[in-house]
């Protein structure tokens, strides 16, 4: 019958209450109440990092400031002894869902209470966040120092820009390009002494390829290396430099080939570019497209890579367009032949902007979760036949896209909307908010 005692002194304290006036009102007791246990939240972050210690706190409600005796367990994992609202947790190191269990004990005198609440908790790799703005930043390119340069848009709707570089996470970024209407697909040079990148300098012009010193240029003092003829030339763009050396590769059409081809061009010999895909008609790769390309692992000053990694689109920017896989093709060397037949290395449509690791061993690439907006990260061995080689390396609620290998292949740069509650902020309309870059460690590799 205590529950009963305590209701009866709950129902007297708003009785009395109800009886007197503001300035006379007086509790003379509060009763009996149990704590509540509300949640349970993870200082290190969420979600909980593999393998290393987390900081665990049990969210409670205790009107009364009753003493609690806490008591932790978990199914995997370590758990540090403790009977306060706080513990560390290692969870294992790898991904994975387990449980937390929470309980709690405290007595009014009276009455003794015990509460327990158990809660599923997910395991994800360590990330470490590079921008932190609500301006919407893409195409990622880490240097060969570890910094990370990346374009972000003054204007989402009209698609102005810049080329900005971040030197450490969340530092404040130094800007690469001035005075142009719009930037995209910024790539450093291998010894980090130019940048290029994609650009129009006024909003009517065509774009062009343009060349900048390390520490950026304006449109007077950027090299413009090639230019998109409107009257020949649909697409130019997505310029990528080889781990080594000057070779530069782009995507780019004409009025004879009408889907946009791969070329690469040695910016440090400032050479003429050469072609890699024939574009002879009636060839089985003339009527289709592979962008974005990026180059594969090796190669030297005088040397390019042996091969480069593309999507392939049939029909592109037309009705109709279709994914056809992700291709690899060899390197033609100077005066080389060109391949002219193409056949998937993986015929799976749903793998998009891959990255080729600098050891040539891995692609990363960003694939739309089935049944879902959002996209994940995952790795390919080189030498796989399936996607089912494939491991994964995000996942959850947010939208991570534009995976970059670092050059020691240990981080894996992204783009995400994963802000500070991990993709609750979504995409709204047309004005991409939050999002921002990332870096991942401690991945599985396949």
């Amino acid at each position: 019958m205590k529950w009963l005692h305590g209701l009866g002194a709950a129902v007297l304290v708003l009785v009395t209450a109800a009886g007197c006036s503001e300035k006379t009102k007086v509790v003379q007791d509060t009763g009996s109440y149990a704590p509540i246990i509300t949640g349970l939240h993870n200082a290190t972050g969420a979600p909980a990092v593999r393998g290393i210690p987390n900081d665990l706190e049990v969210l409670v409600t205790n009107v009364n400031n009753l003493p609690l005796t806490v008591h932790w367990s978990a199914s995997a994992g370590t758990l540090t002894d403790s009977t306060g609202l706080t513990a560390v947790w290692t969870p294992p190191d790898a991904i994975g869902t387990h449980t937390v269990t929470v309980s709690l004990e405290a007595s009014d005198g009276t009455a003794n209470f015990f509460k327990s609440t158990t809660y599923p908790v997910y395991v994800e790799n360590e990330y470490t966040r590079w921008t932190k703005s609500d301006a919407v930043q893409f195409d990622p390119a880490p240097t060969a120092s570890g910094d990370v340069v990346y374009a972000e848009f003054r204007n989402n709707v009209t698609g102005e820009g810049d080329a900005f570089r971040a030197n450490d996470p969340l530092s404040v970024p130094e800007q690469l390009s001035f005075n142009f209407f719009s930037v995209t697909s910024p790539t450093p040079r291998g010894d980090e002494q130019q940048v290029a990148f994609a650009g129009r300098r006024r909003n009517n012009d065509s774009t062009s390829i343009w060349l900048t010193p390390w520490g950026g240029a304006d449109t007077l003092a950027a090299t413009r290396l090639t230019q998109a003829n409107n009257q020949l030339q649909r697409f130019l763009g997505h310029p990528r430099f080889a781990w080594n050396g000057g070779f530069l590769l782009y995507a780019s059409d004409s009025a004879l080939v009408n889907d946009p081809k791969l070329w690469y061009r040695d910016v440090a010999a400032m050479l003429a570019p050469v072609r890699i895909l024939s574009t002879q008609a009636g060839t089985a790769i003339h009527f289709n497209s592979y962008l974005p390309a990026n180059w594969g692992g090796g190669g030297a000053i005088n040397t390019p890579p042996d091969s480069v990694i593309t999507p392939s689109h049939f029909l592109f920017r037309r009705v109709g367009q279709t994914a056809r896989g992700v291709f690899k093709f060899s390197t033609p060397g100077f005066g080389g032949a060109v391949p002219t037949t193409d056949a998937a290395w993986i015929a799976d449509s749903t793998i998009a902007e891959p990255d080729w690791s600098s050891d040539g061993n891995n692609i990363v690439f960003a694939r739309r979760a089935p049944g879902t907006n959002h996209r994940d990260i995952w790795i390919l061995p080189t030498n796989a036949t399936s996607f089912s080689q494939a491991v994964q390396v995000t996942r959850g609620p947010a939208d991570d896209s534009h995976p970059r290998f670092s050059k020691d292949g240990t981080v894996i740069y992204f783009v995400s909307n994963r802000q500070d509650f991990y993709g609750l902020n979504g995409i709204f309309g047309i004005e991409r908010r939050g999002t921002n870059i990332w870096s991942v460690r401690r991945f599985d590799l396949p």
